[in-house]
């Protein structure tokens, strides 16, 4: 495949390698807007409410291919499975799986992160030990949204009788 079709994808907390893949379908990018929520009222029309935009969603249609990565030679993929498929449980640094970055011609912009909600293995090509050269995977991301705490009233409150003290 041509080097235009190639995707990084890179942990950046906490940082880490990435892991180049080929593009071998349609990126598919939903979400971002809307976030309305139906509520149910008893023998009247559903009415809708207002919860916050959703984050993004993105489905990348990838593949992790080592045939003939040298003159004749066939290239094991399996350190590749197994660092993605790691980037989707917690790890000990801290306690979450990793927020990464992508890059490549693709929908999504640059700035934003993502956390892997989903892997979906797909096709595979094994050598003659059993040891996969190629696989292809469907990755699904979700937007990285940094949850932020809000003071509720009674905190504010709080605040301020410190404050008059």
């Amino acid at each position: 495949m041509s080097a235009t079709t190639q995707v990084l994808i890179k942990p950046t907390r906490p940082v880490s390698p990435g892991l180049r893949f080929d593009l071998v379908g349609d990126d598919e990018l939903t979400g971002g807007a809307g976030g309305w929520q139906d509520i149910a009222r008893p023998r009247r029309r559903t009415a809708v409410e207002w919860v916050g935009t959703p984050a993004y969603t993105y489905v990348l249609p990838l593949m992790i291919d080592g045939i003939e990565t040298s003159p004749g030679g066939n290239t094991v993929v399996e350190s590749a499975i197994k660092t993605l498929t790691s980037w989707g449980t917690p790890t000990s640094k801290t306690g979450q799986p990793p927020v990464v970055r992508l890059a490549g011609p693709l929908r999504a912009p640059d700035s934003l992160r993502w956390v892997i909600d989903d892997i979906t293995w797909g096709e595979q090509i094994r050598n003659n030990a059993g040891r996969r050269i190629q696989q292809q995977v469907t990755v699904t991301l979700k937007e990285f949204v940094e949850p932020t705490l809000m003071k509720g009233p009674a905190a504010r409150a709080r605040n301020r009788k410190k404050k008059k003290k």
